[in-house]
């Protein structure tokens, strides 16, 4: 919420800026206590932005490399859990079908459901733990592009 007021008073030094620019090319004349007024007011935000502008940008970056983390543990998580279930699925399967003594080439019981049903859900873990684990290396690799990019969608 802090960066949303900045961003406000930057946005505000601008147009203050842009005004007292426009009024003195244009040969609008400003009284002299409005325009020294208007100068002292720009002049601390401008010292405002100049102190605090740093520590944005290394709270953005800093903020960026937390979520490639956060995506490489969660994008390592789901591939393990994709791994692990298949293995899981293929072993109580065989277990089932050894029991059972059921014909491995036969799909026509319950465990055949189930089977695809994990065979889903294991798909759907490995597509989303690679886009995870893709969103992480590439975060963590270039962090401050990434912190450009959250900066932007605040300020647009």
């Amino acid at each position: 919420m802090k960066s949303a007021k900045m961003f406000g008073v930057v946005g505000l030094a601008i147009l203050l800026f842009v005004l007292v620019g426009c009024t003195a090319e244009s040969g609008i004349s400003v009284s002299t206590a409005l325009g020294d007024e208007l100068a002292l007011t720009l002049g601390k935000v401008t010292n405002f932005v100049e102190q605090v502008s740093p520590l944005i940008w290394e709270t953005t970056v800093a903020q960026a490399k937390l979520e490639a983390i956060v995506n490489l543990f969660w994008g390592a998580l789901l591939l393990g859990f994709a791994v692990v279930g298949t293995f899981t699925a293929k072993w109580s399967i065989k277990k089932h079908q050894l029991e059972k003594n059921v014909d491995p080439r036969s799909y026509n019981d319950e465990w055949s459901m189930l089977s695809a049903l994990v065979i889903c859900c294991v798909a759907v873990a490995f597509i989303a733990g690679g886009t995870l684990l893709s969103a992480g290396f590439k975060m963590a690799l270039n962090p401050e592009y990434y912190a450009i990019q959250k900066l932007l969608l605040v300020l647009g």
